[in-house]
């Protein structure tokens, strides 16, 4: 294992590149992560972090407009070959959730009859939507 202050003052290439593992599939992002995606502490300003796909997007291919959608859905593939540069609602609408393949909501109402869209593009329930909306006007009157 290489001493974790090896890079230290080295070119941020060279530190980016020292924590990717080319494979025949990914090219996969060995430190650190948050929620499955390689974080990567840039050099100038000090200590601010980015996500690693995102670097290494930005440095291969150019500018990201929107975000970045990784289509070999491996969270910490920083390829920029894996990655497109679409919307957020072509993001969310190609995404393998599992909130996007629900049916029903947690108490059993069938969305197919009682959703509705909420603000995060996912579907409400509206019976629980108007229980919850009950329960706390009744606790603000008590």
């Amino acid at each position: 294992m290489t001493d974790r202050w090896a890079y230290r003052g080295a070119p941020e290439a060279d530190r980016f590149w020292a924590k990717v593992a080319i494979t025949p599939d990914c090219w996969l992002w060995l430190a650190a992560t948050q929620n499955g995606y390689g974080i990567f502490t840039l050099s100038d300003p000090p200590g601010r972090t980015v996500k690693a796909h995102r670097w290494s997007y930005e440095h291969l291919v150019g500018p990201i407009e929107f975000t970045l959608d990784h289509l070999c859905r491996v969270r910490n593939c920083v390829n920029p070959v894996h990655l497109e540069d679409v919307t957020m609602g072509e993001n969310n609408a190609r995404s393998t959730g599992f909130r996007l393949r629900r049916t029903h909501c947690p108490r059993g109402h069938s969305y197919a009859e009682h959703g509705r869209p909420g603000t995060d593009g996912y579907p409400n329930c509206r019976l629980c939507d108007n229980e919850n909306q009950r329960h706390h006007r009744e606790r603000a009157r008590a």
